[in-house]
């Protein structure tokens, strides 16, 4: 019997007022911490994914190519033909004074005119590829010279653009297979072409 009392007694402890009074509390302050774990952890990832978002707009290299103006040159060139997309590059060079952002342009203008010469026998495709490198000097800008300089015949022009490329290219950042591949078919071209200087 009294066994019987004393799980009695034990048991009324748990249900008593007091003890479920108590047992709330915990509950509550529990939940309480959760949530606000769950509101800090929200706001800690929230706080590094825009100052990642930041990071990659302030700290973009230099030499990082915009590639929305290649692809919007490209879709004006494909839809209305080489002559409008001329006309986006001026409309685009005269609403600019980013020198980054010129160069490409007039990168772009080269190749827009050198893919359909329109009236002439390729000497303004090879200014603006000129202009682009002094606005702002690239891998992409002297391969575009070089490129141009050998189609003209000027080879001794061309390998010096070409080496130009290369000594940029050696210098990028980006040092994969297909950098490499590229390293070492253009070097291979340049031996070619000065070979065929010195017969």
């Amino acid at each position: 019997m009294a066994d019987g009392n004393r799980k009695v007694k034990s048991f009324s402890r748990f249900t008593s007022p007091r003890f479920i009074f108590r047992k709330r509390w915990i509950l509550i302050g529990v939940i309480a911490l959760a949530v606000l774990g769950i509101i800090l952890a929200f706001l800690f990832l929230m706080f590094n994914l825009n100052k990642k978002e930041n990071v990659s707009e302030v700290d973009r290299p230099a030499t990082a190519i915009d590639s929305s103006i290649s692809t919007k040159v490209d879709e004006v060139k494909s839809a209305s033909g080489s002559k409008a997309a001329l006309d986006y590059i001026d409309k685009e060079l005269a609403s600019t004074t980013d020198t980054k952002k010129q160069s490409q342009l007039y990168l772009e203008k080269s190749i827009v005119s050198n893919s359909q010469v329109i009236g002439d026998d390729g000497s303004a495709s090879l200014r603006y590829a000129y202009k682009a490198e002094s606005l702002s000097p690239d891998m992409e800008t002297a391969m575009q010279i070089a490129i141009l300089e050998e189609a003209g015949g000027n080879i001794t022009s061309a390998i010096k653009y070409f080496k130009l490329y290369l000594t940029r290219l050696s210098s990028s950042p980006d040092l994969s297979d297909s950098v490499s591949g590229d390293y070492n078919y253009y070097s291979s071209h340049v031996d070619d072409l000065e070979a065929s200087i010195s017969k």
